[in-house]
């Protein structure tokens, strides 16, 4: 950064002044320890997670309503502020993906992103849905380093953006993705090459600190080859790196660049708090990883493209046919009764025997993602199918931890029903259930007895 930084904050001011007829002195104006301040909000690998599900008491994070709240709060206190995507917003090539990915874009856009660089899976749904939404976003996307290989030409309309904020200060942000890192297969994906980061960095980097007084990239290259980046590259200011990975709190100092990363899924919004002397040098940075925990509420923009997702889950779930399978295996819980019954009332009481309602009541009844910790069987022969088709398996049942029971029903064995953690587990797990203790959450079940 350069001192025709402070020069032009100066001339800004005093022209305004003169335009109000407000008089300042030349002291005031080029007085000692004057600061500029930024605030950047990033995110970076959502890979596909739209809305926290609400399982985990304790770690309830992450969701693009509690983000948008979050970034909106921010920036009606802090005029100078940046908001960027560092790529992996997309998740995996299939029907509900693409249905996220409508939601994430059109929230992306709600929220007014300063820019965004692509990961490789921008590319899941291929070359020409990343194009669309280029053409559809209202802010820029960037890239410096994937190139067309007919034409030899950029994908991405612009290798970066200069932003100048209302303090005058200008910041420049390019965005690059690892060459070694490859697009998902596909016909018309083949037809782009991924350029070495470097390479591109040293042809795009001379202009782009020429015309800016801070330089970021925006680097989904992954923390570690960020930080190999900031060793052989001079001039960074600041790297926000993306692609998998845990949050970082602390950030890394490498070769005067600062670097910082969130982690996955969404759960974080990063925020680094830069200050600047008279001169534009950085004197103080901090940096945070907010949770997006529940004090944030949702938007009710984004509440609104929760509600339109889940209607069209809903009609693509019934769309699809179904087989109800002839033969039955689940007794349901209401056969348990007659032979267990302070068993069966503990159940009525507990949250398994209303785990269905918790989807209702967010209308997430049809979503494929949720239902199988919800229900009786799903996914199983003679589990249950959908909501519309097999009522009577909603909740998560006895069978849901003893295993099906109908011919136990029929005809009482020893030896039906023993429960262990592995029972337990595929829903219990560290994404929705972090602080599972098998024990103590048996012992709350009060069955164990006959």
């Amino acid at each position: 950064m350069k001192v025709i930084l402070k020069v032009r904050l100066i001339v800004t001011i005093f022209g305004i002044a003169l335009l109000l007829g407000i008089n300042i002195s030349w002291e005031i104006l080029f007085a000692k320890n004057r600061t500029v301040n930024l605030t950047i909000l990033y995110s970076s690998n959502p890979e596909g997670e739209i809305r926290s599900c609400g399982c985990p008491k304790d770690e309830d994070y992450g969701g693009l309503g509690r983000r948008t709240t979050y970034v909106n709060s921010t920036r009606e206190t802090q005029s100078n502020s940046l908001l960027f995507e560092v790529g992996d917003v997309f998740g995996d090539a299939n029907t509900q993906s693409n249905l996220k990915a409508e939601v994430a874009m059109k929230a992306m856009k709600q929220m007014k992103y300063d820019a965004m660089t692509l990961g490789e899976r921008e590319f899941t749904f291929g070359r020409s849905y990343v194009e669309e939404q280029m053409r559809n976003l209202g802010f820029p996307i960037i890239s410096a380093n994937i190139v067309d290989e007919t034409t030899g030409k950029l994908f991405a309309p612009q290798p970066y953006i200069i932003k100048e904020m209302p303090n005058g200060l200008r910041v420049g942000i390019i965005g690059v993705l690892s060459d070694k890192f490859q697009l998902p297969p596909s016909r018309e994906n083949q037809q782009l090459r991924i350029l070495p980061p470097t390479e591109a960095l040293q042809r795009y980097l001379p202009e782009l600190k020429a015309k800016s007084d801070l330089v970021i990239i925006l680097s989904h290259l992954g923390i570690f080859d960020s930080v190999n980046l900031a060793r052989a590259v001079n001039g960074i200011d600041v790297i926000i790196s993306g692609h998998g990975g845990h949050g970082i709190e602390k950030p890394f100092v490498i070769n005067d660049t600062i670097i910082v990363q969130t982690g996955n899924q969404g759960k974080y919004l990063g925020r680094l708090d830069l200050r600047f002397d008279e001169m534009g040098k950085i004197v103080s940075y901090q940096n945070q990883l907010i949770p997006l925990e529940r004090k944030y509420k949702e938007h009710p923009a984004i509440g609104k493209l929760f509600d339109e997702y889940n209607e069209k889950v809903k009609q693509w779930q019934k769309s699809l046919p179904v087989e109800v399978s002839i033969r039955q295996v689940f007794a349901t819980s209401e056969a348990c009764q007659s032979c267990h019954p302070s068993q069966y009332k503990s159940w009525q009481q507990s949250a398994h025997a209303r785990a269905f309602e918790t989807l209702q009541k967010r209308n997430q009844e049809y979503d494929p993602e949720c239902v199988g910790c919800h229900t009786l069987g799903y996914k199983q022969f003679g589990g249950f199918i959908r909501a519309d088709v097999t009522p009577e398996l909603t909740d998560v049942q006895c069978e849901s931890c003893h295993g099906p029971g109908l011919a136990h029903a029929q005809k009482q064995t020893k030896g039906y029903g023993q429960i262990s953690i592995a029972s337990c587990r595929p829903c219990h797990n560290q994404k929705h259930s972090p602080t599972f203790d098998f024990p103590k959450y048996l012992a709350k079940l009060k069955c164990s007895a006959k």
